[in-house]
């Protein structure tokens, strides 16, 4: 049986079930983001914002700042990054009060759509390899890019989705003691929007096989369910952890 996410959040449950529908989805945004970027390789994604993306993958790599083993890429909820609301017509008042019947459970769930923000950023040391990549990203932009997750309700795996929206920018300016300018880093800024629902009152929790593809993302070894939630709360709360 999937368990919950604990943390001392002052909220509880609801905030709990929110966390774990939103720790769900990213886990599937690392796999995309792993396929779509970097091969398959895992390791290479950093949960952090911009602006401590460096100083985390320093952490990560366990070793200085001269081996970055570049590429990777950042990315992370922005500070007022959840919105009610979408760009498409979801919004609906019978979804919100009564809900929508799900088959699996054989009863209604409430749900309303929320869109949620994030700032990323893509780090190449080749200037072919940013060229090749950012071609791609505006192809993918320029077609519908939906993400599939899977929760847990009530001890039954519910598919979801998330339509991705990219807003890129090629070759921005960092700073950061001036490292990036001296070495010749190239970068590609990656913000991003999912357009997706959040499940009102219901009991969510991260199904076993997606905290385990959590494990595998981040090269984890990690058996024990209950040490995987530790992780992943830990790893995108950017609370101290392993990952």
């Amino acid at each position: 049986m999937p368990l919950p996410i604990h943390t001392s959040s002052y909220y509880n449950l609801p905030e709990l079930n929110f966390r774990n529908s939103l720790y769900a989805m990213e886990i599937a945004l690392d796999t995309k983001f792993q396929t779509d970027f970097f091969k398959g390789e895992t390791n290479r994604i950093v949960y952090s914002k911009n602006s401590y993306a460096l100083r985390k993958r320093i952490e990560k790599k366990e070793d200085n700042i001269s081996n970055l083993n570049f590429p990777f890429m950042n990315y992370r909820t922005k500070p007022d990054g959840i919105k009610f609301g979408t760009s498409r017509p979801w919004k609906n008042t019978i979804s919100a009060l009564k809900g929508i019947y799900i088959e699996e459970l054989s009863r209604n769930l409430r749900v309303v759509p929320i869109t949620i923000d994030y700032e990323g950023t893509l780090w190449y040391q080749r200037s072919d390899d940013t060229n090749y990549t950012f071609q791609n990203i505006m192809y993918d932009n320029a077609v519908e890019t939906i993400l599939e997750y899977t929760i847990n309700v009530s001890e039954q795996d519910i598919r979801m989705i998330a339509i991705l929206n990219y807003n890129y920018e090629f070759d921005p300016i960092y700073d950061e003691n001036k490292w990036l300018e001296t070495n010749k880093i190239h970068t590609i800024g990656f913000d991003f929007t999912c357009e997706t629902f959040y499940i009102k009152d219901a009991d969510v929790s991260i199904p076993d096989k997606v905290l385990f593809d959590f494990a595998v993302n981040n090269e984890l070894d990690e058996e024990s369910t209950s040490s995987l939630i530790t992780l992943v709360n830990n790893h995108y709360t950017e609370e101290t952890s392993e990952v």
